[in-house]
């Protein structure tokens, strides 16, 4: 009996102990489950604390930024907080799509703070750019300041070419000079500083070559409510006919405040047509045609001229005088007449002809005049320059070491040319090492014979007969007479070049 009262109680006692350390069990789970909801609502408020912070922070996160040059960007830190660059984003559509470029290291801006950054890479002017904070801002980097400061009455700037339309500019290619006057006016709320110009070779077209843009004054006096301007001038070296180019201008003012002028330069074209010869009888005159013509340009007048070197040969007679082109394609013409006084000897006399039309360099073409007295086909002969003898040879002797040296004299008759005459020899054959003229210049008049002309040949070892060089006498006037012989080069005898 004993033994069965101590059997149910240790029964008893063990099913006791294993609701305990069933309880036990349970309420450490209760606990690891309340102290688990707990730390996921602290970190759930920390993350939302942190987001919510970092929303502030990136609103207040504010950068203004643009390209100085194509090797920098010009960045302003117009927010209340520091901003930490990381990435510049490049976009070419088309077609080469976006690229994002690492910023290392880092570029820390302050608040007000300004600075010239130099990015990874240089600016294409056909791409977007965007800078990236490290909170996830992005900025977009503008090609030039935008315009800011007192709004749009605080100072105004335009251009004006002086030509029909005053926002753009006609010239022709290698232009030199005025391209503008820069207008600028102020309202009564402008401080009354002056305005700094500044070409902005980032925002103007490269197409037409544009170079040593400069302002007179500069910077510009601009007095409150008051106006002003500045000369614009520079250099347009490239473009064809027809291309239309920008042509930016960047004002700095005060409070930095900033103002874009673009003028659009147009690239003309001018043509000059002149006759071969005019016949002007001695002691009388004679005319012929000069016409002028366009494919793009405004409309226009053209200023002609003729000038010739010879006392008594007038050919400045052209009418009419200045010749007016219509806008785009047009063709004039005008009669030119040459006047010869009665002492000017018979004979060719090389005259110009100019054109200009105050959009590009004066165009000039040359012509012939023949002066005569009783028939312009027989006392007008043809100029030229003749070498003589007509079949020169060079004999050359063994100078050593397989090498060979020869040399012939030649000379040089002008036929109704005055001016300068250039020698040259071109050895085509590779036997030949050197060829050369001595003089190699000399000034000759009409109906001279300049003698003692030496050419000078030297061959290289293994020199097989015959070979040949070519000797040339060139008029550097016009009409720009020349003459070529071919000088026959042997070592034995001058047969071998029959």
């Amino acid at each position: 009996m004993n033994t069965l009262i101590a059997g149910v109680m240790r029964h008893r006692v063990k099913k006791g102990l294993s609701v305990v350390i069933t309880a036990l069990i349970v309420t450490t789970l209760l606990f690891v489950i309340f102290f688990s909801i707990v730390a996921t609502q602290m970190r759930v408020s920390d993350a939302i604390e942190r987001s919510l912070k970092l929303e502030a922070e990136k609103g207040l996160e504010d950068i203004q930024a643009y390209w100085k040059t194509s090797s920098f960007i010009h960045i302003k830190n117009t927010g209340d907080i520091s901003v930490t660059l990381v990435y510049l984003v490049k976009d070419s559509y088309p077609p080469g799509g976006i690229t994002t470029i690492p910023i290392s290291p880092p570029v820390g801006v302050s608040p007000g703070e300004e600075i010239e950054f130099q990015p990874p890479v240089t600016q294409d002017p056909d791409s977007n750019y965007t800078l990236v904070s490290e909170r996830g801002n992005s900025f977009f980097v503008h090609q030039a300041p935008p315009v800011t400061g007192g709004g749009t009455s605080f100072f105004d700037m335009t251009v004006d070419s002086g030509q029909s339309d005053p926002g753009v500019r006609w010239v022709r290619p290698t232009y030199s000079g005025f391209l503008a006057d820069i207008l600028l006016t102020a309202s009564q709320s402008y401080p009354g500083d002056p305005v700094q110009l500044e070409y902005s070779s980032t925002l103007s077209d490269s197409l037409c070559g544009f170079n040593g843009i400069s302002y007179s004054p500069n910077p510009v006096p601009l007095p409150t409510g008051g106006s002003s301007s500045s000369t614009m001038t520079g250099v347009v070296n490239g473009g064809n006919p027809g291309d239309s180019c920008k042509l930016v201008t960047i004002g700095y003012g005060s409070l930095g405040a900033t103002r874009l002028a673009t003028l659009l330069v147009n690239i003309a074209d001018l043509y000059l047509s002149v006759p071969a010869r005019i016949d002007v009888r001695r002691g009388g005159s004679g005319s012929d045609t000069v016409t002028v013509s366009a494919n793009y340009g405004p409309a226009r007048n053209v200023q002609l001229s003729c000038s010739t070197g010879q006392a008594g040969l007038d050919c400045n007679n052209l009418s009419p005088n200045p010749v007016s082109l219509a806008a785009g394609s047009d063709s004039k013409s005008a009669t030119i007449t040459v006047y010869a006084d009665p002492s000017v000897p018979t004979g060719l006399y090389s005259a110009t002809i100019t054109a200009d039309d105050n959009l590009g360099p004066v165009i000039s073409q040359n012509t012939i005049i023949c002066v005569y007295q009783t028939n312009p086909n027989t006392e007008c002969v043809s100029v030229s320059l003749e070498i003589k003898p007509n079949k020169p040879k060079i004999k050359l002797r063994h100078i050593g070491f397989g090498f060979y040296y020869g040399r012939t004299k030649i000379s040089v008759k002008s036929h109704g040319y005055t001016g300068m005459v250039t020698m040259s020899c071109v050895a085509s054959d590779p036997r030949i090492t050197s060829c050369t003229v001595v003089p190699f210049s000399f000034s000759i008049n009409a109906g001279q014979t300049y003698r003692n002309i030496y050419v000078y040949v030297f061959a290289s070892a293994g020199f097989v007969e015959p070979a040949y060089v070519e000797v040339t006498a060139s008029g550097t006037s016009p009409p720009n007479p020349s003459d070529t012989v071919t000088v026959c080069v042997f070592v034995t005898e001058d047969d071998v070049c029959d």
